[in-house]
């Protein structure tokens, strides 16, 4: 502190800022919350994606020029949507799923 320049005419600094990577411990250690708060966190933000999505949904059916607007077809979206991500974790899954059955038989 002895640097500290207490002379309120002297208009001239210097400004430094850094920018560096966390370590692994440095971002465990700043995302140090319990896991209900981002369980929280996570719910509200999908329930606003959702709540978005929906009311942006219903604005361009109301706002339409259409004299008859097409279905929302939930069901035929997620026919084609789901299996991907489904067989994605499937898969993922099985590995760990053989190595316990193996470390437990």
């Amino acid at each position: 502190l002895e640097d500290f320049d207490t002379d309120e005419t002297d208009t001239e600094y210097n400004f430094h800022v850094s920018f560096y990577p966390l370590t692994w411990m440095g971002l465990i250690i700043a995302f140090a919350y319990e896991a209900a708060i981002f369980l929280v966190l996570f719910t509200m933000i999908g329930l606003a994606s959702v709540m978005l999505s929906g009311a942006l949904y219903l604005l361009m059916r109301a706002t339409t020029l259409l004299e008859t607007p097409p279905q929302l077809r939930i069901a035929g979206m997620w026919v084609l949507i789901a299996p991907p991500p489904t067989a994605g974790v499937m898969l993922g899954l099985l590995p760990i799923v053989i190595l316990l059955g193996l470390s437990y038989a």
